[in-house]
């Protein structure tokens, strides 16, 4: 007993230490690793997945897969398996799709708690291969409300018309039970469907002051009809304004995709093919209420930082 309470005040000293604090993460992962090569203490195993977690470094998802089984029998130790493989995953990972396959794995597990997290996982590292969808598609009848909700604003992200359905679905037969996860997932999808829908309930809950009201009028206004020909037009603005800023150099600004997904890339103007994408212009914003020159110096600022960097 002595010794599982050292481990497990040991995991959390170094949970702690890596924290927001990457310089002291390749010296704690061996001695983490080690804990989990050497332990079966279901606890044991919990604080130290955990602690890696904590270091948001993709080297510590490869220790999770190599030392701890996906069904691991305690329930626990696959909910800490959930939240901490997602954390620190570049888009570019080597890990990506060994992490995405065993988040997938998750998403049926027996536990409600292990299934909400592995859906919040593939929704924080933008799972978007088929299998993930069709996982995520599955989820949307699940009977736990959390776990149901995760998957539908992951599967939103996507874009996949199966969230939409979903969600039309529950506006016309509940509107009165909705959860924020679900308006947030309508403000993914930007679907001018869903629309009237949403503009029902905004009549509905006129003169309500709560969570809810701030997450309706924002998907509610991204929904909207002429939503995309706004973002069109913003998109435009956005990429004069951007180009200005970046006339000194020898790179240019353009777009890809279509909204709700737009992204903005730059490029050197001698070399068309090598691109830099950045996150997707609409993830947060109304078309009605872009703050286009703090973006556009945004954008700016975050490529010279890309470029540096590499």
């Amino acid at each position: 007993m002595a010794k599982t309470s050292y481990l497990i005040s040991l995991a959390r000293e170094l949970g702690a230490a890596v924290e927001g604090k990457p310089e002291n993460v390749l010296g704690a992962l061996p001695r983490l690793a080690g804990i989990l090569a050497a332990e079966t203490d279901a606890q044991v195993v919990i604080e130290t997945v955990a602690a890696l977690g904590q270091a948001w470094d993709e080297q510590a998802a490869q220790l999770i897969l190599d030392n701890v089984r996906l069904d691991h029998p305690n329930a626990g130790v696959r909910v800490a398996v959930a939240q901490s493989l997602p954390n620190g995953l570049e888009e570019d990972s080597p890990m990506r799709d060994a992490v995405i396959e065993a988040l997938i794995t998750l998403s049926r597990d027996e536990s409600s708690d292990v299934r909400n997290w592995a859906c919040f996982g593939l929704g924080q590292v933008e799972a978007a291969s088929p299998e993930a969808k069709d996982a995520l598609a599955a989820m949307l009848t699940d009977p736990h409300d959390d776990t149901r909700c995760e998957a539908l604003l992951a599967l939103a992200k996507t874009g996949d018309s199966r969230a939409g359905t979903a969600l039309q679905q529950r506006l016309v037969s509940d509107p009165d039970v909705l959860f924020r996860l679900e308006l947030l997932a309508a403000a993914e999808l930007a679907d001018p469907n869903l629309h009237p829908l949403l503009l029902r309930l905004s009549q509905e809950w006129a003169g309500d002051d709560d969570e809810f009201t701030p997450a309706l009028a924002f998907a509610t206004s991204r929904c909207r009809p002429e939503a995309k020909a706004q973002a069109t037009k913003v998109e435009g603005e956005l990429v004069v304004r951007v180009n200005t800023l970046l006339a000194a150099q020898s790179v240019t600004a353009t777009t890809v995709g279509d909204y709700p997904r737009t992204a903005l890339t730059f490029h050197s103007v001698e070399n068309l093919t090598s691109l830099i994408v950045f996150d997707a212009i609409w993830s947060d914003e109304d078309p009605w209420a872009y703050p286009l020159e703090q973006m556009a110096q945004s954008y700016v600022f975050s490529y010279a930082n890309e470029t540096e960097e590499h």
